[in-house]
């Protein structure tokens, strides 16, 4: 696998979020170069201090460095990703019946 960049998805990294189309430049911590590998993420919202909603979902929004623990989430590819989910369900909703 020559010239292939290989990141363990299993380290623990700190997460950047930054707004960008295409690549996001530089590592912000280390200045190495970031790699997209698309991965599973843990998404939270709240509403005010609470917790509202959990979820997982895939996508090829992260950008690894090689060199440190930083993975760098596109905030746009993610805004467009929970934006189709949306009109899709109602994520965060309760269960209500039916309207009679």
């Amino acid at each position: 696998m020559k010239g292939q960049i290989v990141i363990d998805p299993k380290v623990p990294r700190e997460a950047l979020y930054q707004s960008f189309a295409g690549q996001p430049g530089p590592c912000p911590k280390c200045g190495s170069e970031l790699h997209m590998m698309a991965q599973t993420y843990m998404v939270a919202t709240r509403e005010g201090d609470r917790l509202a909603d959990s979820f997982i979902i895939g996508g090829d929004f992260g950008w690894f460095c090689q060199s440190c623990p930083v993975v760098v989430i596109n905030m746009v590819k993610v805004g467009e990703m929970l934006s189709i989910s949306r009109h899709a369900s109602r994520s965060g909703s309760r269960t209500h019946p039916p309207a009679a």
